[in-house]
């Protein structure tokens, strides 16, 4: 009974402080962890909510009692969907970039700990301290779904080349060496006529399966074309225009260049100590995806842009007969500058002529 009356001795004082409540949750698929922080008192033992119960319990018992709430959980599987719940409350909703919270390596994890972590965390980020949380912007509605589509059609091109695979293994065992390609009409159509009926009962179910995967493919590229607006640079084709901005989301998000850069990972790691400066390999801190396409991109310039200044910047390392390191390293430098130069691009800050582009036809 004294613990209880202190407890809420202790929640009256903070009140008449502060009306503010920060919550850290450690956020699964059906139940969410929740550690809470009155005003900038002490963490408080953690409580275990269905989503349901959340909803009600933060509204209930804070938001309808006049406090200002603050939340925050790691960016993971469960999306964005919590916190636009959270935030149509009322709620001042953050989503921070995952990792891992025993600093102290003493190799104990549990639901309680993280939790306990997000709300300190929270609280001193709520309280004046920026550089406690690593925030994770939060995409529109729209800008999700685009996203969803464009790994959607990836995860169809994947499964389709790995069905293609069981296919050609599948021809393999028996004698037959066609290839990956076996499921293309032309070669379809021969094997038809080439293989035994045993063999060939077993490789109409890959072929269906592949081409009921790549008509599906096929419509979603069809859709996501459209996205792409009529004037591209040459060897920056349009699937792959609206793929980049999938995966951006809004160019406008970056304020200067050095955010481009960093966003693509495709900065140099660096240890420096006093007079010390050393570099080495990329970061590769930031989204895979993007640097994929942006290193495939840099190649294509190579090809299809070679008289761009940036092409020309780079151009004794790219020579035929080049180092193979020193190729690498130009097209990582390429990459690095594209995606700065598509920034200014794609938000008018300058135009294709100005970067020596060529328009494709």
């Amino acid at each position: 009974m004294k613990n209880q009356n202190t407890n809420i001795l202790t929640q009256n004082n903070t009140t008449e402080a502060s009306r503010v409540v920060k919550l850290g949750m450690d956020v699964h698929a059906k139940t969410i962890s929740v550690v809470r922080i009155f005003g900038s008192g002490s963490a408080e033992p953690a409580q275990s909510f269905s989503y349901e119960k959340l909803i009600r319990w933060v509204k209930t018992k804070h938001l309808d009692n006049g406090w200002e709430v603050y939340a925050c959980y790691e960016a993971g599987p469960t999306g964005f969907g919590l916190q636009r719940q959270l935030e149509r409350l009322g709620v001042s909703c953050h989503v921070v970039q995952p990792r891992k919270w025993d600093e102290y390596g003493r190799g104990v994890k549990t639901d309680a700990l993280d939790a306990k972590a997000l709300a300190m965390r929270l609280s001193a980020y709520v309280d004046g301290n920026k550089d406690a949380l690593a925030l994770v912007r939060i995409p529109s509605v729209e800008e999700e779904l685009l996203k969803d589509q464009s790994r959607q059609r990836e995860r169809l091109r994947k499964n389709r080349q790995q069905l293609a695979a069981y296919g050609c293994s599948l021809l393999l065992k028996h004698g037959y060496s066609e290839g990956c390609g076996w499921w293309k009409p032309r070669k379809w159509k021969c094997l038809q006529q080439s293989i035994d009926e045993e063999t060939l009962a077993m490789l109409r179910i890959y072929h269906k399966a592949v081409m009921d995967l790549k008509d599906a493919e096929d419509a979603l590229i069809e859709q996501m074309e459209q996205r792409a607006p009529e004037k591209l640079p040459k060897g920056l084709g349009r699937l792959t225009f609206v793929t980049l901005l999938c995966e951006i989301g809004d160019w406008n998000r970056f304020n200067n260049r050095k955010q481009v850069a960093a966003f693509t990972g495709l900065c140099p790691r660096e240890s420096s100590s006093g007079k010390k400066k050393r570099y080495g390999h990329i970061s590769k801190h930031g989204n895979p995806r993007i640097r994929a396409v942006l290193v495939e991109l840099a190649w294509r310039l190579v090809r299809w842009q070679p008289d761009s200044r940036l092409v020309q910047k780079h151009k004794d390392k790219l020579v035929q007969g080049a180092f193979s390191g020193n190729k690498k390293k130009a097209i990582i430098a390429i990459s690095r500058q594209l995606s700065i130069d598509l920034w200014r691009l794609f938000t008018e800050q300058t135009t294709m002529e100005e970067l020596g582009f060529i328009a494709a036809n």
